[in-house]
């Protein structure tokens, strides 16, 4: 199977399905986040994944005034509906570095477009 990673591929592989809670909890043990995602199973026409995960990282740390002491993961690679089509998306999260403890250490998510590298800083639907 292709490495979606690594260049084009088509996007249902390695793509997680949008029907899904995404419960996210800080080092301190809150949680930070909730996001309740429903939707199809399986996709006929999803676009392929043409963007790599560290061009994904690239487009968040270029949306940053100041990239230097922040940590940047993209970990999850999911569809997501945005103006009602599904495309691939990673979920790229910026976190400050050093810090283990308190709200300081909570990670803002930025979201960028798999298929076409658009940054988003809003959620998908």
């Amino acid at each position: 199977m292709p490495d979606p990673h690594q260049g084009p591929t088509p996007a249902g592989d390695r793509v997680l399905m949008p029907a899904m809670l995404d419960v996210q909890i800080n080092t301190v043990g809150r949680i930070s986040q909730v996001n309740v995602s429903r939707g199809p199973s399986h996709f006929d026409d999803l676009p392929s994944v043409d963007v790599s995960r560290s061009e994904a990282i690239g487009a968040a740390e270029e949306a940053v005034s100041r990239p230097d002491g922040l940590e940047f993961r993209a970990n999850v690679l999911k569809a997501a509906r945005r103006d009602g089509r599904w495309n691939p998306e990673y979920i790229v999260q910026t976190v400050v570095k050093g810090v283990e403890d308190g709200d300081e250490a909570d990670p803002t998510d930025y979201f960028v477009d798999a298929h076409t590298g658009r940054l988003h800083e809003d959620p998908p639907e």
